[in-house]
């Protein structure tokens, strides 16, 4: 299948996912993969910690869910540039955005796909 016009070109820049939700979470992998980016998954924030740990090169960006049990994409975030600080953060939700998670994101920028 040859690329659409505007299509996503990935660089091999290496993109790890998390979200709980399997479905989400295949769909997203599939997309950056046909995209020439190397992906890295993990179904949590523990297992994405885990999994970081084991990788050598750079994880260039972590894509993340907001809302997941046990540890939120910010709380991962935070966790994963204390260490890789370079690395670029982007948060997702499928669900809205509540007045909850705007105040504890305050000051971060996010665009709603609705």
């Amino acid at each position: 299948m040859e690329p659409t016009r505007g299509a996503l070109k990935g660089t091999l820049e290496t993109i790890m996912v998390v979200d709980d939700d399997e479905t989400v979470l295949e769909m997203v992998v599939a997309i950056l993969e046909r995209a020439n980016f190397r992906v890295l998954s993990a179904h949590s924030g523990a297992d994405c910690i885990a999994a970081a740990n084991q990788t050598n090169g750079t994880i260039h960006m972590l894509l993340s869910d907001v809302d997941m049990p046990l540890m939120s994409g910010l709380q991962l975030s935070d966790t994963l540039r204390a260490t890789r600080p370079e690395m670029r953060v982007m948060l997702m939700s499928g669900g809205g955005i509540t007045a909850y998670w705007f105040s504890i994101m305050g000051g971060l920028t996010f665009r709603s796909h609705s």
